[in-house]
């Protein structure tokens, strides 16, 4: 039987976390409007979900090495580009 490991989203931002020297890393949180510990508390509370908001704001803090529509599966980009997200969707 082959089965496939499902890969939790967050863990890009774990492994995206762990190659950032910790400068780097509070210049990376204050980036994204948020804060390092914030950052550890959602990697750690695997029933937390990210946010879209957060997603969009990680991926610009990193410059494109984190891809919000992987931090966050589970929103609708292609409804949100098209202006079509619900406000249920976007509070992941």
């Amino acid at each position: 039987m082959n089965k496939q490991k499902t890969v939790d989203p967050k863990d890009h931002l774990e492994s995206y976390l762990s190659k950032l020297r910790t400068m780097e890393r509070h210049a990376f949180a204050r980036k994204a409007e948020t804060s390092v510990g914030y950052l550890r508390n959602l990697i750690y509370l695997r029933d937390k979900k990210i946010g879209p908001e957060l997603a969009l704001q990680l991926e610009i803090a990193s410059g494109g090495d984190l891809q919000a529509d992987k931090l966050c599966p589970h929103f609708d980009w292609k409804a949100a580009a098209r202006g079509r997200c619900s406000c249920s969707q976007r509070n992941g």
